[in-house]
């Protein structure tokens, strides 16, 4: 019986380590890779875009980003954009207080299409 349950948890070990062995290797391919996430942003977070009076939908767009949400950096450096891209984009814009369409408006968009590890920058007392 003893020998059955050793038999189990050594099996049960093995595949532990070959699953964690995995997932860093997994991990590290990525991380190589130094590509950015794509994740939502809300337009009141761009450049260039002016919301006051003003509603757009949807509120926010779906970039790549190269930033704290996807890095693989050691400890002291940030995951910051190595190219970028800039996309012009047409927004419709409506009144808040009607909803009457006010105009489209051409806005520039940067997206980040490649990333890298860099010192983050310390801020000044």
């Amino acid at each position: 019986m003893i020998h059955s349950s050793c038999q189990q948890l050594l099996v049960f070990l093995t595949l532990c380590l070959v699953v964690v062995s995995f997932a860093a290797k997994s991990g590290n391919f990525a991380c190589r890779k130094r590509l950015p996430c794509a994740r939502n942003v809300l337009l009141s977070e761009l450049d260039g875009v002016d919301l006051k009076n003003r509603t757009v939908s949807p509120s926010y767009l779906r970039l790549r980003r190269c930033d704290s949400l996807c890095n693989c950096c050691a400890v002291g450096e940030c995951y910051v954009p190595k190219k970028v891209i800039n996309v012009t984009l047409e927004l419709q814009f409506e009144l808040e207080s009607d909803n009457t369409i006010e105009d489209i408006q051409e806005v520039v968009i940067s997206e980040h299409v490649r990333c890298e590890c860099k010192v983050c920058a310390t801020l000044a007392p």
